[in-house]
């Protein structure tokens, strides 16, 4: 690299000729501080023999030097004459400089002319640092350690430079040398000695790589050492490594920036690199999507049905499902059941019909007990039912796929097959509505053969309402509860249908079995009802006649039950005849019963007469059934106290608790005052 041009040196020549006549002098250019390179001289050629000499050094930037060696016994300078000197000098510093950054920018638009042109990472880490190599003048070693996560330590991926094979085959661990502790800091280090490199190296290296590294005969002539890490997505990811080698050490701190920029390069790379696999990555299961989804909707095409779609699920994942069909309350594994028999589905119905987000479910948090990934079944926001995977190893993106491929497909097949079970409901439906509208005997029997009815056989109607829910939620309710009234009643239940949100049975039952009928369907609403917080359903249930023309009858009385419970705001299941006297009123408006009560109390509700206490005084009279000694006793009240109350109530209301129909009047405000239509 030239160092002078012919106008500098002429300048030079000059000025040495004005201020220094007749003396003999030697100009060197030291651009690392060490090795000079000549630029100019005067004299004969055997004046650098001549003895005695003196040397002026001049510093300039970028740890550069020029040392001017004057030839004779007077050897002495003004400091005005070096300063002057050092200025007359200096276009032969920044012509230097100026050469070596055309060379290093032509350097780094080639590192990056590369980095547009390939898509082989290796070639591309390779290339990066032999363009860094060209830049730094000295014997160098360059070499990119990158983290491996399977072995959990730094091996060579790309070196360059003397010693090269000495690296291969290394592995370091985070914080073991300079490489390791470059990486574990994120802190690039420039090592200026070799005492510095030893001591560091030494320090933290395993015997193994010191061995490696030392008697391979590799590194013991190592002078000084560049490390600096590389960034991908602000964390480390490798360290780029150069060991300068010798007689002294020769970096400099425009070597020191050059390196990092040429990290900045690497990581640049590594993020392409990244983002490019990522990117195959995703195509390539994009593409695999495809092919899933297609595979799966072909076996729904030709109506191979849903347990031939869980089974290919299972085959495609290799992993054992569990099918959940809320809406026939139906399961199905794709292979042994059994690492699902302890499953709580319950306990699931509960966790998952409110939060349908696909994640893993561990039940206790015991090891016996597994941990499952839910993928819940989801049309129109109601989960129609499950596909819940054995974790018997962590999921990958492809089973991820699988599972939610299958779940959509799945969904579509339980809707279809929603729609003709709507159908049919439809269809009982309407011929059950038919046969309890009909006057005509024959109708009547035509219709009860069509459902399945003996004519003369005793039957009893249940009315069961189910609460909170709507859509296909509700239907997946209804579906479930249907199931599980047929599993309770065997044999004994020829009409069960849904319509909108009320599901209509109807009982096969003698007359003595209608209280086990109620325990039957109290333990079947539990059952159905115990995945949400409030009652899931209320149920009224008739009396029980014989023959299809009493039908009617019963099921006006499920009605009037299931009217009852709702008015009083009560879940649970009841029977027509355990209204009792309720039954008198069921037809009366609560507008009235309310004006009745509030007519019989009203006189007792004055200003004086709260202050004796004269309604409480009633309620408590009624409540004891006239029984003075102990309304006295629960008011703690004196019997003559009692008394005087009495006697006071019968004058503002007007009557006499002697007479029949004036205590009949009291009794009968006192029980509806207690009750809804009060």
């Amino acid at each position: 690299m030239k160092v002078k041009t012919i106008d500098t040196e002429a300048s030079i020549a000059e000025y040495m000729t004005h201020h220094f006549p007749s003396r003999d002098y030697q100009i060197h250019f030291a651009p690392n501080g060490y090795d000079r390179r000549l630029v100019c001289a005067a004299g004969s050629e055997e004046s650098d023999a001549r003895t005695p000499f003196a040397e002026l050094t001049l510093d300039y930037e970028d740890e550069c030097k020029i040392v001017v060696r004057f030839f004779g016994a007077d050897g002495a300078w003004t400091a005005s004459q070096a300063k002057e000197l050092h200025w007359r000098l200096y276009p032969v510093y920044a012509e230097w400089r100026m050469e070596r950054q055309q060379y290093i920018l032509r350097q780094v638009i080639a590192s990056i002319r590369s980095m547009t042109s390939m898509l082989d990472v290796d070639v591309l880490l390779n290339n990066i640092l032999e363009q860094a190599m060209m830049v730094i003048p000295w014997k160098v070693l360059g070499t990119l350690w990158m983290y491996d996560g399977d072995v959990q330590a730094l091996k060579a991926k790309a070196s360059v430079g003397k010693h090269r094979d000495a690296v291969s085959g290394m592995m370091l661990q985070i914080g073991e040398g300079i490489v390791g502790k470059t990486f574990r800091d994120g802190q690039a280090r420039w090592l200026r000695t070799a005492k510095d490199v030893y001591e560091e190296a030494v320090a933290s290296t395993s015997d193994q790589n010191l061995h490696r590294m030392y008697y391979s005969g590799g590194f013991h002539d190592t002078q000084s050492v560049i490390s600096v890490p590389v960034f991908v997505d602000r964390e480390p990811a490798c360290v780029l490594i150069f060991n300068q080698y010798g007689d002294r050490p020769q970096f400099t701190s425009m070597d020191f920036q050059l390196l990092q920029s040429f990290a900045d390069q690497l990581s640049i790379v590594l993020m392409n690199a990244r983002l490019f696999r990522d990117l195959n990555n995703q195509n390539a299961l994009l593409v695999k999507r495809d092919q899933i989804h297609a595979s799966l909707m072909k076996l729904s095409l030709q109506s191979k049905g849903s347990e031939r779609i869980v089974q290919e699920m299972g085959k495609l994942t290799g992993l054992p499902l569990l099918f959940i069909d809320s809406l026939d309350n139906k399961k199905h594994a794709s292979r042994g059941s059994g690492p699902f028999r302890r499953l709580d589905l319950e306990r699931l119905h509960k966790q998952f019909d409110a939060d349908q987000t696909p994640g893993p479910y561990s039940q206790g948090g015991l090891d016996e007990d597994g941990a499952f990934y839910i993928q819940p079944i989801v049309s129109a926001e109601a989960v129609l039912g499950f596909i819940i995977a054995d974790m018997n190893r962590d999921l990958t993106p492809l089973d991820h796929i699988v599972l939610e491929q299958g779940s959509s497909i799945l969904a579509l097949e339980m809707v279809l097959k929603q729609s003709f079970t709507d159908s049919r409901y439809k269809r009982t439906s309407d011929m059950f509505n038919e046969m309890l509208l009909q006057n005509d005997l024959t109708v009547i029997g035509q219709r009860g053969k069509e459902l399945g009815l003996e004519e003369h056989m005793p039957y009893l109607a249940a009315l069961i309402v189910l609460k909170q829910q709507s859509g296909l939620q509700m239907q997946a309710s209804g579906n479930r509860l249907v199931e599980l009234l047929r599993k309770a009643f065997v044999g004994q239940l020829p009409v069960v249908f849904v319509s909108n949100n009320k599901v209509t049975a109807l009982l096969a039952i003698a007359e003595q079995d209608q209280g086990q009928a109620k325990t039957r369907l109290e333990a079947v609403l539990q059952e159905a009802g115990v995945r949400v917080e409030e009652e899931a359903a209320v149920a009224g249930m008739g009396s029980v006649y014989r023959g299809l023309l009493s039908i009617q009858k019963s099921y006006t009385e499920a009605g009037k039950a299931l009217g009852y419970l709702e008015s009083r705001k009560q879940k649970g299941v009841i029977r027509y005849v355990e209204i009792g006297v309720n039954r008198l009123f069921l037809q009366q408006p609560p507008e009235q019963l309310e004006a009745y009560v509030q007519e019989v109390f009203e006189p007792l509700r004055g200003t004086k007469a709260d202050a004796s206490h004269l309604e409480e005084t009633l309620l408590m009279y009624i409540a004891c059934s006239r029984s003075t000694n102990q309304t006295a006793a629960r008011l703690h009240i004196h019997v003559n106290t009692l008394y005087l109350r009495l006697k006071r109530i019968e004058e503002l209301l007007e009557l006499s608790f002697h007479n029949p129909e004036h205590l009949l009047r009291l009794e009968l405000a006192w029980y509806l005052r207690g009750s809804p239509y009060a």
